[in-house]
């Protein structure tokens, strides 16, 4: 059983729910040494710790995109442990194509992400935990107007958003992508996706 389907097409890239297909790309992307690192577990994930992550994902009602341009994979984005009524859910961020990291696409993907789950959807509340050396993530999620904040754990800063505050920058954030995406006709949102009970029902909601 995989996730219920769903997909977002904006800024010429595509966010899609991870599909069997992409369980072992999203591995050998993992793993790569530049991406461990700015990890917490920085240890090589094996096929089968990696079966049983895909497994145990497909069990909940989270939402784990895999980034594409032009059909090559390139990174991920996911809120777990999302709460009822898309009340709160925990953010996860990582690129692992170096020369993509090195271009607009990450950040136009980032606010594609956020703005569709906060503003479209309508999720509450979005929380993240980030290494207290990644300080180039630290900076974008304060760009995209999160708090950034030491936790209780010396190695972490927690980042977080609510929709009110995310709101108040929502027009900011998308002018911004427009200017680094000058096509008008990307810049569009296109949702697709299974009518599947198991979304929740704010998702089922904005999927046609």
């Amino acid at each position: 059983m995989m996730l219920p389907y769903v997909a977002i097409h904006q800024f010429g890239l595509r966010l899609h729910q991870i599909r069997d297909a992409d369980a072992e790309v999203v591995r050998q992307g993992r793993n790569q040494p530049f991406v461990r690192e700015r990890h917490f577990y920085e240890e090589i994930i094996t096929p089968e710790q990696h079966r049983r992550w895909y497994e145990g994902i497909c069990q909940t009602r989270d939402y784990y995109l895999v980034v594409s341009k032009d059909e090559i994979p390139l990174g991920l984005l996911y809120l777990r442990d999302i709460t009822p009524h898309m009340h709160t859910g925990q953010l996860g961020i990582f690129f692992w194509d170096e020369k993509f990291l090195r271009t607009r696409h990450p950040m136009l993907a980032i606010i594609s992400f956020l703005d569709f789950f906060l503003m479209t959807v309508g999720i509450q509340n979005i929380e993240g935990i980030i290494r207290k050396e990644n300080e180039s993530m630290a900076h974008i999620m304060s760009f995209l107007g999160f708090e950034v904040f030491l936790n209780g754990e010396k190695s972490a800063q927690q980042t977080r958003s609510t929709r009110m505050q995310y709101a108040a920058n929502h027009h900011r954030l998308i002018d911004f992508a427009r200017r680094l995406k000058k096509d008008p006709a990307s810049w569009d949102l296109r949702i697709e996706g299974e009518k599947d009970a198991r979304h929740h029902p704010e998702m089922l909601r904005v999927i046609p």
